[in-house]
């Protein structure tokens, strides 16, 4: 791990271990000795995994990643991560947690305009 990427944190179930960095990114998950995730997160790009958006309104749609440095209002981190921002037309809030040997996404979506139609997705 580089100098500029400091695990801060750590989100613990019974056999994985969620690594967060400072920013708040995950920089990486594992089960045991077996790392999940085949790349190392860190705090220069978005997060290692992350929910997409897309939003659709009239005849215009949108796409974008939450848990995104640009996107990002602030991070909060504790027992959980927890994730503000807004895009577009959206404001959201995201709380990451581990249970048991689960990491689960808690995402709250506030829509600033009426009509529009959110998808949501999740990439790894």
């Amino acid at each position: 791990m580089d100098s500029k990427s400091k695990t801060i944190y750590q989100l613990k179930g019974k056999n994985i271990v969620v690594n967060v960095l400072e920013n708040g990114n995950v920089h990486s998950i594992v089960d045991g000795n077996t790392m999940i995730n085949t790349y190392l997160g860190n705090t220069l790009d978005n997060n290692i995994n992350n929910i997409f958006i897309l939003i659709d309104e009239e005849n215009e749609s949108y796409f974008d990643t939450l848990i995104n440095k640009n996107n990002l209002s602030s991070v909060s981190i504790g027992e959980a991560i927890h994730y503000f921002g807004k895009v577009k037309d959206v404001e959201y809030d995201i709380i990451f947690s581990v249970i048991d040997d689960t990491f689960i996404y808690t995402v709250n979506l506030k829509p600033l305009k009426k009509g529009l139609k959110v998808k949501l997705f999740y990439g790894m």
